[in-house]
């Protein structure tokens, strides 16, 4: 095994090769996991089997279990994704409650925010695709957001 690990209970039940922890948990429970680099306090705690993912930032990717390929930057980024493979998430609670699709990508402050399993969606600016406060049904597109 090849990994690397700094932080309390970084890589703490890791069976896995080439992984990357740095942080209080991050990586915690990775059991097979391979090429996945986790950088802040509980980044990817929750993998097990995912491989090839990259998480920076307190909280990112923290539920994923089995994801693969998948990218979070910003605290809370993509905190919720269990399974969803190819997304991408740069910015603070992006794409944060996601959990199953797969293919999306979110740029900004709670872009895509609350997206849970839609796929092959991109957002990009500030609360992009983000049902607006006054009414969940409604979805508040801004000029750099797009959905399929």
């Amino acid at each position: 095994m090849r990994n690397t690990a700094t932080g309390f209970q970084t890589l703490l039940t890791n069976n896995g090769n080439d992984n990357t922890a740095l942080g209080n948990s991050a990586l915690l429970n990775n059991t097979a996991g391979m090429e996945n680099t986790a950088t802040g306090s509980d980044a990817l705690t929750h993998n097990t089997l995912g491989n090839f993912n990259a998480a920076t930032g307190v909280l990112a990717l923290d539920s994923n279990t089995i994801g693969v390929n998948n990218t979070a930057q910003g605290h809370s980024a993509l905190r919720g994704n269990i399974s969803g493979n190819h997304n991408t998430a740069a910015g603070a609670s992006a794409l944060a409650t996601h959990t199953f699709g797969n293919d999306n990508t979110a740029i900004g402050v709670d872009a895509l925010h609350n997206n849970s399993t839609g796929g092959s969606n991109t957002a990009s600016e500030v609360n992009a695709l983000r049902p607006s406060r006054s009414s969940k049904s409604k979805l508040r597109r801004l000029p750099m957001a797009y959905r399929k």
